[in-house]
Order: C-alpha cells, then structure tokens, then sequence
C-alpha cells in the first residue's frame, strides 16, 4: 500500500488527489462503483472541516457522481461519513442499483435496495478494479 496523505491507500485504487481531497475506489466492491473521498489532512471529525474544504468536498461528490453515472448509471446514491473506522474524515459514494449491473464478468445486486446498506466483504480481480479505477478516472469531469 502507498501512503496518500494521511491515511494508507492502495496504489490499485487511487483516482486522483487534488489539493484537499483524493478519490479512491473503495476495494471493497460490495455495491458497483462504491468508492470514496478522503480529506488530505488530518481531521479526525466532520464538524472540523473548513468552509472551503465542504465547498470542495461538494464539486469532488459532483464530479464521483456525474462520472459514476456515465459509467454505471445507479439509481440513487447514499453518502456516508464512518471516520470511527479511520479516525479521519473519509466520506463513502455508496451507488444504489434497482437492478443488476456487470462489470470485469461479475454480476452485481443491491440486495438491500430502499434500505440501509450493510457492507459486505467483495474483492474484485486485481485487473478488473484497476479497470473500473481507471474508467471512472477517465470519465471524472474536470474542475472549472
């Protein structure tokens, strides 16, 4: 695992960092696309961010989305900060499908559609997650 800041995040994940936030795709597949934001300083707590940060954090979630949506098109999108996990703030795009997506020759439900997730453990294939990486790397809009 390479070091991206503050908190250790594998090279196979990496989207982009910018200045204040890095996106990642979440290793754990457990809903397609599932990815996250990660803040690029230490900060232990939501209410601890700055004015500019959130207006940062809220053109990053843009850019995730419009790009998830481009590639996966999921139905609806859950947001989640869990910086208990890493003592950090870490927000977590959850998509949300209807139906079933594909991708990397694995089928994907969202067994739990119109209900709280609950995080299950699915790796993809090292080759697929670096595909799906870069393919929303490819499609993240650019910042203006």
């Amino acid at each position: 695992m390479t070091e991206t800041r503050w908190l250790p995040l594998p090279p196979d994940t990496q989207v982009e960092a910018r200045t204040t936030w890095t996106i990642a795709i979440n290793e754990n597949q457990y809903l397609l696309g599932a990815s996250v934001i990660l803040l690029n300083r230490p900060c232990g707590s939501v209410s601890g961010l700055t004015a500019a940060e959130w207006m940062d954090l809220h053109t990053q979630m843009r850019r995730v989305q419009r790009a998830l949506d481009d590639l996966l098109a999921p139905d609806q999108y859950d947001f989640a900060f869990f910086t208990n996990l890493a003592h950090q703030v870490v927000l977590d795009v959850i998509p949300r499908y209807r139906g079933v997506r594909s991708w990397g020759g694995e089928r994907f439900e969202d067994p739990r559609w119109g209900q709280v997730t609950v995080p299950e453990k699915r790796r993809l294939d090292p080759a697929a997650l670096r595909d799906l990486r870069d393919a929303v790397r490819d499609r993240l809009p650019a910042v203006v």
